[in-house]
């Protein structure tokens, strides 16, 4: 009798591991059966239509993730400068203090770029959405919010590349510190 099949859940966090590290073009079949110590033939048991359906399933996992360890807090604080710290930790945490690639990045590389675009768009407008409500009903105007919540997202896309690409490993924690005086500088 062959053995149980891991819960598709545990597949999906082993292929997070894959795309993170070697992008959508280079998580090969053989990478994503190795990684996940799965045969192709078992990984096509989950997932179907093969690597595109399992980088679908990544992104909608960490998206979900995303959600509810960064999204949803903010959403729900009140509009402090204590939310936004605690919004720049979140992020802290959640990008493993800036190890874990941001998976929005890697899907805008190679083929992937033209599968995931609305997707990665989709998860890109919701942060800086979400920045700017926040904003908002800290008492910045609308317009006002919106830029400031465009610049809140590239400075924390721009402080995981550059966390990476410099090798240091405090940079991105130490960006995300400075990002509530970037949003909501205090009062001199």
């Amino acid at each position: 009798m062959p053995p149980p099949l891991m819960q598709k859940d545990e597949v999906i966090t082993k292929l997070i591991a894959t795309f993170r590290r070697w992008g959508y073009d280079g998580a090969t079949l053989s990478r994503l059966s190795e990684a996940t110590g799965l045969v192709k033939a078992s990984l096509y048991h989950y997932f179907p239509k093969g690597k595109q359906d399992m980088a679908r399933a990544v992104l909608d996992t960490v998206h979900l993730q995303f959600q509810e360890q960064v999204i949803q807090p903010m959403q729900q604080a009140e509009a402090s400068r204590e939310s936004l710290e605690a919004f720049a930790q979140n992020l802290i945490d959640f990008y493993m203090e800036g190890n874990a690639s941001c998976l929005l990045e890697v899907f805008t590389l190679g083929s992937a770029r033209e599968i995931f675009a609305e997707s990665v768009k989709g998860s890109l407008e919701k942060l800086k959405d979400c920045l700017a409500d926040f904003l908002e009903k800290s008492g910045y105007d609308p317009e006002t919010a919106a830029v400031k919540a465009r610049r809140g997202v590239i400075a924390v896309q721009g402080a995981l590349v550059t966390h990476r690409g410099l090798g240091e490993d405090a940079f991105f924690g130490e960006a995300m510190k400075d990002l509530p005086d970037l949003l909501m500088p205090r009062d001199p």
